[in-house]
């Protein structure tokens, strides 16, 4: 039996909910921490501000802002940059002052300082084995590894945090992370179609002369060119492999993002009859839902499927009751292992 595990935001929330820090790492705004985080160049002012991320500041993004209004100018951004990165290449510059530049301008902002936030974050949230080990997600996944009759655990995950990880490794099971790993042997695979604060780009550039570069795309690049880090995530690089929440990796052409979105689709269709998919945290918003809607169509309709979220988004509901046969809704993990051996 294989088993498919697809996950969103909603996955770190209840793991930080489960160690009682989700009031220290605000995933619901993550706007919020914009003027505690500091400018890596030099450790000093704020990140988000007029002085550092100018674009953001004028289409108004505020650490002081109601969560609801911080994204959707964020979503706002991320939807011009899926329909700028349609475009042709050779037809993508702007000029000097050509005030269309703003939202991309914005976005190329957004990407660094996700990246900062996120490595913040990191060093913020500590793993001990005696907490984890009683997360109903640690109870399954070390259900699922240890069961001789699962003989595949793959996890798509949209985060780009490392929680999934660094908890993989308190509990002492193996696994890759797809496709920019070599051990292809290990029984669960992360595949991160989204990037993730441990894609480093090799080349690391002098901490001191940090800047934003707006003449050039930060995303694209093969995924020969990283190297998969736990610590030491601050690197000032070249190439930042993140797409923002609600970005669509379908509309970017980009080598590393195109490769693992490939590969989670293979895994997907590898999905028939009697095996399981799990799905949890995705909030199916219109600009990422024809990237879940590519997974949920290559797997077979009459796979076990279940959709952990104590208030699912009704129309994501429909569509899963509308594709699979034995679609079922938990509202907590805690319910899901209810029904399992794993509890």
């Amino acid at each position: 039996m294989k088993y498919l595990l697809i996950l969103g935001n909603g996955f770190s929330i209840d793991l930080l909910n489960h160690l009682q820090k989700a009031n220290t790492v605000p995933l619901t705004n993550l706007v919020a921490e914009g003027d505690k985080l500091h400018w890596p160049a030099d450790s000093n002012g704020a990140f988000l501000s007029f002085r550092n991320t100018p674009n953001l500041w004028i289409l108004g993004i505020r650490p002081s802002n109601p969560p609801k209004r911080n994204n959707q100018i964020i979503e706002n951004i991320i939807t011009c940059a899926n329909a700028y990165y349609l475009k042709a290449p050779s037809s993508r510059s702007f000029g000097t002052s050509d005030k269309r530049s703003i939202y991309i301008d914005a976005y190329r902002e957004l990407v660094v300082y996700l990246k900062y936030l996120f490595v913040h974050f990191d060093k913020t949230i500590e793993l001990k084995k005696g907490e984890v080990q009683d997360w109903p997600w640690a109870k399954l996944l070390t259900g699922l590894a240890t069961d001789s009759a699962v003989t595949s655990i793959d996890v798509v995950t949209f985060n780009y945090d490392i929680w999934l990880e660094r908890t993989l490794d308190v509990l002492g099971l193996g696994y890759n992370v797809s496709v920019l790993s070599s051990d292809t042997a290990a029984k669960i695979s992360v595949i991160k179609p989204h990037g993730s604060i441990s894609f480093v780009h090799k080349t690391h550039l002098d901490p001191a002369a940090f800047s934003i570069n707006y003449a050039s795309d930060y995303l694209e690049a093969k995924p020969t060119d990283f190297d998969i880090l736990k610590t030491d995530l601050n690197h000032n690089t070249p190439i930042i492999p993140l797409i923002p929440p609600a970005g669509d990796s379908v509309r970017f052409n980009l080598t590393w993002a195109g490769n693992i979105r490939s590969h989670a689709l293979t895994q997907a269709k590898a999905i028939t009859d009697g095996d399981r998919v799990i799905l949890c945290g995705l909030s199916y918003w219109h600009v990422d839902r024809r990237e879940i809607d590519d997974l949920l169509l290559n797997i077979s309709d009459k796979a076990g499927l279940a959709f952990i979220n104590p208030t699912p988004p009704e129309t994501f509901d429909a569509v899963l009751t509308s594709l699979f046969k034995h679609y079922e809704h938990y509202t907590s993990i805690e319910r899901y292992l209810g029904g399992t051996s794993y509890a």
